[in-house]
């Protein structure tokens, strides 16, 4: 069984790095938050505009693509 608030720990502590501008260390985060839970789109999306801050457009397209995927499913 996965702690969703646990979760929901690493996905807020990495919004507050979005918000100082330290995308590295809300990359870290959100690694933290994929290991837990792997299909919430919001999470693919974060960290797409993490890596398109650090100009790592590759990383940012498969991120999307994910997203993508995970909202196509739900429509």
């Amino acid at each position: 069984n996965i702690n969703p608030g646990l979760y929901n720990c690493w996905m807020s502590l990495g919004s507050i790095y979005i918000v100082k501008n330290r995308y590295p260390e809300a990359l870290g985060c959100y690694d933290k938050a994929l290991s837990l839970k792997s299909d919430d789109p919001e999470l693919w999306d974060r960290m797409s505009t993490c890596y398109k801050k650090l100009s790592k457009f590759d990383k940012a397209d498969e991120c999307d693509e994910h997203y993508k995927r995970l909202t196509e499913d739900k429509t």
